[in-house]
Formats: structure tokens, sequence, C-alpha cells
């Protein structure tokens, strides 16, 4: 799951709850401040506008599932830097919450 802070970051809106989908495996459901509207958003999209956030932030995310690891992402392609998880998106959310805790 990705932090409720980060996901406030990267889609820009100050967030009232943070959910993940327990039907739908794939997509996080959110909801902001300025509405009463439940907004969604899938895991995949969500981890490109992290990269997007990243790289506004002088940092380049490297992402790929690896057959005998899972899913990886590397800040900078640094070896030092690198976060599993059982999915591409997942890594991705850990390699931006390390940004955002420097």
């Amino acid at each position: 799951m990705i932090n409720p802070e980060l996901l406030s970051l990267v889609i820009n809106r100050k967030l009232r709850f943070v959910n993940e989908d327990d039907l739908e495996k794939d997509t996080i459901i959110y909801g902001v401040f300025t509405t009463d509207e439940w907004l969604s958003i899938s895991k995949g999209e969500l981890a490109h506008l992290c990269k997007q956030w990243a790289y506004r932030h002088h940092e380049q995310l490297w992402s790929c599932i690896d057959e005998k690891r899972g899913a990886i992402c590397r800040v900078n392609n640094v070896e030092q830097t690198e976060f599993y998880a059982e999915t591409e998106p997942e890594a991705v959310f850990k390699c931006c919450l390390w940004i955002l805790e420097r």
C-alpha cells in the first residue's frame, strides 16, 4: 500500500482518507478534502505518477520484474537503493517513500 502522505504529494491534493479496494487489488480509493467524492486510481497509473514525482525531485527511478527476486526498483540505478516487492508498483512506492523520508 502507498503511504498517504506520498499519495497526497504525488496527486497534489490534500487527502481525507486512503483505502485499497478489497474487490480489485489493483485499485486505490481515496477522498479529498475539497469534495465528498471517492476517487480511484490504478496502482500502475499511480506508479507512473510516482516516477514523475521522483523525477521532479531530481531522482530517476528504474524498475523491472526479475523472475527470481520479484519486482525491483532503484533510485538513480544505484544498487544500494534497491527495493523489492511482489509487484512493480509496490516497489516504486517503496522507492518514493525512501526519497520522501530522506
